[in-house]
């Protein structure tokens, strides 16, 4: 009887070790590849793409009251740079739109995804359009204040994706978003030229850089 539980015994013993030896092999591949991939994290070193807003065109630009809507017809070239010196960039869902004080005033228009090398630059120019969009009073006031003044403080803003490249690897799927915020010198002059025909669009260069969060 006594022989019988000793074998019983050693018999566990050995179940128990295969398992500790199981955990522990597991346990050092996690280790391992989470050490590998913190290692070259930090050798690579990712930053940040950088963005800029080069000039916009304008080809429609109004508002109407009662009730309160907001027309925009405009093209605007944006360049996006990275300045990464061993990492590529992959884009991807980008959609750019634009806004007025905080209100959207368009819709959200795709850009293509888009592979960029490192210290590559990428250049899209997007068409945004908002036809008839409803905006709340106090902005339809400020905007008539804006224009009188000859200056309209706009925002475009671009969210998507993107992914790091390295060697023949992707990895670190991330959100990206893009702010640009612009001062667009667009006075009365300007906007009744373009509503009687006299003028079919204006270019305005901007140059203005963005803010990136990833």
């Amino acid at each position: 009887m006594a022989a019988e539980e000793c074998a019983v015994h050693h018999q566990k013993e050995k179940k128990e070790k295969r398992y500790q030896t199981i955990y522990c092999f597991i346990i050092g591949i996690f280790f391992t590849a989470g050490l590998i991939v913190f290692i070259t994290w930090l050798v690579l070193n990712p930053k940040n793409p950088r963005f800029m807003i080069q000039d916009a065109t304008f080809y429609n630009f109004s508002v109407t009251s009662s009730p309160d809507l907001f027309t925009c017809v405009f093209q605007v070239t944006i360049i996006s740079h990275n300045p990464n010196d061993r990492l590529g960039i992959y884009y991807k869902n980008l959609k750019a739109s634009a806004h007025y004080r905080d209100q959207i005033i368009s819709l959200a228009t795709s850009i293509p995804p888009t592979y960029q090398g490192h210290h590559d630059s990428n250049i899209w120019s997007p068409f945004i359009e908002g036809i008839s969009t409803p905006i709340s009073p106090y902005n339809v006031y400020a905007l008539n204040q804006d224009q009188a003044t000859g200056a309209i403080p706009m925002t475009i803003k671009i969210n998507g994706d993107l992914m790091w490249k390295a060697l023949s690897r992707k990895f670190n799927n991330k959100g990206l978003h893009v702010t640009c915020r612009a001062l667009i010198p667009y006075g009365s002059e300007i906007r009744d030229s373009l509503a009687a025909g006299t003028r079919t669009s204006i270019k305005y260069p901007l140059s203005v850089n963005c803010r990136v969060d990833v």
